[in-house]
């Protein structure tokens, strides 16, 4: 084997590891693993605003709890509208829903009455009618 050959085989052996601890690491770690990188990011996010309020005098920890706060409270808020939303569109729809039946159960009857225009003649004439 060559050279060349034997280093195309050890590339392809450290792919197929890399893509074997990836599968490892999203299907048994990351459910684990979720929150904390949640909190990670998170972290990331609010940190420049905490700088900020440290720069006009604000301590750490009341900084970091006030943003901690207003971002739970616009977490809130965004669940509410999107809750709300949904309760709208599920009341519509089950005001519309005997309508929509109605209407289905036609277009599933429909196909079978122009079956029947379309083949009964043509069974009849071959006798089998």
């Amino acid at each position: 084997m060559s050279d060349y050959a034997r280093r195309g085989l050890r590339l392809l052996l450290y792919a197929a590891l890399c893509a074997l601890g990836l599968f490892v690491a999203l299907r048994y770690l990351l459910p684990w693993l979720a929150p904390f990188l949640l909190g990670f990011a998170l972290s990331a996010l609010l940190e420049p605003m905490v700088r900020a309020l440290l720069r006009h005098g604000w301590r750490r920890a009341p900084a970091s709890a006030l943003l901690t706060l207003v971002l739970l409270g616009l977490l809130l808020w965004a669940l509410a509208a999107l809750g709300s939303r949904c309760i709208t569109a599920g009341s519509r729809l089950a005001g519309e829903l005997p309508g929509l039946v109605s209407r289905l159960a036609g277009a599933a009857s429909a196909p079978r009455r122009s079956c029947a225009i379309i083949w009964t003649p043509r069974l009849t004439a071959l006798g089998t009618r």
